[in-house]
């Protein structure tokens, strides 16, 4: 008769139990992997290499990390904070391995460290080697883009050392389980280790290739990661159980119970890192609040940012002299709250100098001229785009630097403006275009002749402004001429 504070692994209750318990360490190793590679790798290495760590997001599935490297940093060391999640996991689990595992005596002990040395090494190294086909998601992809060579030889490296170190870690692993399992299990056939091992092996990995499914679609970095773990864990538990296990005698165990109080830890483990994950961080990556943990330098607002509204503003004195207002109003490529969070950021303080590259970016092409140069910055402008009014836009104001060229020229006695829409202009038909144009002059100055055609008409014509409103890319004209006389 069992001890009442005791569960056995007799039976099939037996099983079941040992795989939930699989399945629920697993989350939990999951979890705390994510965390070391993102925060202790990432993190930490970016802030050595002289970045900003200012945000995270964590869960037993994906995770990212939001860290500022400055440009200016060194190719090494771009690697180094691009390899610092993998090389981190692969430390700790190292050091698991060899210094924490054998001091080990409890089951649950045991069999935690296990399933973290699974995530820690080979999830890990499985990530390495798969990382350069994730696109721009990848670590190693991004990694190759700094090492010399072709792009696949590294590519086909870094998959050759992935499996290689992927077979051995999940050897030593399942040697381990072997070990583990022969003290609670009758394993007295080659056919029942066999099982064990599978036991101890697939059902977490199934679970964690249906959680991504679920909860992140058909994600083919998923996917193929699980897959490459399922076929390369199968075909070693065979050769493993075919040529190890059955050269080993298989003594029947001496001790078939565990405490219910390790049952117990382990269940409210788990529910302490599913809440953590729930509310600390989100529960997907579309839903992810993270942690923000200071507000980003204003370098990173491009990496958010999607498009630009733009509005230019034309200014024009009595001695035909022009200053140039561009008016912006940037959109971000929001996918998840936290991405909210960082953009908001930004309102007040946004990047200037790609604000500033834009803005003579565009008074160089619609006035063809270069020779602009900035003379002011102002935040709170309301600027058109898609039909809609913005508020909060950034002007940058911009003069010609060039006193001897007039960028009016006379024409039969008047003075002629040209203006071209910067991307209708010399470029393929698309959907960039002008949001809006707004052309001011002296009181001194008449308006005698503007454009109609090609567009909408002007939403307004006074004395001594004209503006232009457009919500497409059909209605902007290629070419605005206006004609002034004094």
């Amino acid at each position: 008769m069992e001890e009442e504070d005791h569960l056995t692994f007799r039976g099939v209750q037996g099983v079941i139990l040992f795989v939930l318990l699989t399945i629920l360490y697993f989350v939990i190793a999951r979890f705390l992997a994510v965390l070391s590679h993102e925060v202790l790798g990432h993190g930490l290495v970016s802030e050595i290499v002289g970045g900003q760590f200012y945000a995270v997001y964590v869960s037993p599935g994906p995770g990212f990390t939001a860290a500022h490297i400055p440009d200016a940093t060194s190719p090494a060391f771009h690697v180094l904070y691009l390899m610092a999640g993998i090389i981190t996991e692969v430390i700790l689990g190292l050091v698991i391995l060899f210094l924490i595992y054998p001091r080990l005596k409890s089951f649950f002990h045991r069999l935690f460290a296990l399933l973290l040395l699974e995530v820690l090494l080979i999830h890990s190294i499985i990530y390495m080697a798969l990382g350069s086909f994730y696109g721009e998601s990848g670590d190693t992809a991004r990694v190759i883009q700094f090492l010399p060579g072709v792009d696949y030889f590294w590519a086909a490296r870094f998959v050759a050392v992935g499996l290689l170190f992927t077979i051995a870690f999940a050897y030593v692993i399942s040697n381990k389980a072997l070990e583990l399992l022969r003290e609670h299990f009758e394993l007295r056939t080659r056919r029942s280790a066999l099982v064990m091992l599978l036991l101890f092996w697939l059902p977490h990995l199934a679970v964690g290739l249906l959680a991504g499914l679920i909860g992140y679609g058909l994600i083919s970095d998923v996917v193929l990661s699980y897959l490459l773990l399922f076929i390369s864990v199968t075909v070693l538990i065979f050769l493993f159980a075919s040529f190890h296990v059955s050269r080993r005698s298989l003594p029947s165990p001496e001790v078939m119970t565990i405490g219910r109080r390790g049952v117990f830890a382990t269940v409210i483990a788990f529910l302490v890192i599913l809440s953590v994950w729930f509310l600390a961080f989100g529960a997907a990556p579309s839903t992810a609040h993270g942690i923000l943990l200071k507000e980003p330098p204003p370098e990173e607002e491009i990496y958010y940012t999607e498009s630009y509204a733009v509005n230019l503003r034309i200014v024009i004195d009595q001695d035909f002299r022009i200053t140039t207002e561009v008016r912006m109003k940037a959109f971000g490529d929001i996918t998840s709250p936290l991405d909210e969070a960082i953009w908001r950021t930004f309102d007040e303080r946004p990047h200037w100098s790609t604000y500033d590259s834009l803005g003579q970016f565009v008074a160089k092409k619609a006035l063809n001229y270069t020779g602009w140069s900035v003379v002011n910055h102002s935040i709170g402008a309301n600027v058109h785009g898609c039909g809609e009014v913005w508020p909060n836009g950034k002007t940058v104001t911009l003069r010609f630097t060039s006193a001897n060229i007039s960028l009016l020229q006379e024409r039969n006695g008047l003075m002629v403006l040209r203006v071209y829409d910067v991307w209708k202009d010399g470029y393929a038909p698309g959907n960039q275009y002008l949001d809006a144009i707004n052309i001011t002059w002296d009181e001194s100055i008449t308006l005698e002749d503007y454009p109609l055609g090609g567009g909408l008409d002007p939403v307004a014509v006074e004395s001594t402004y004209v503006t232009w409103v457009f919500s497409s890319y059909e209605e902007a004209h290629i070419v605005y001429e206006l004609t002034f006389s004094s």
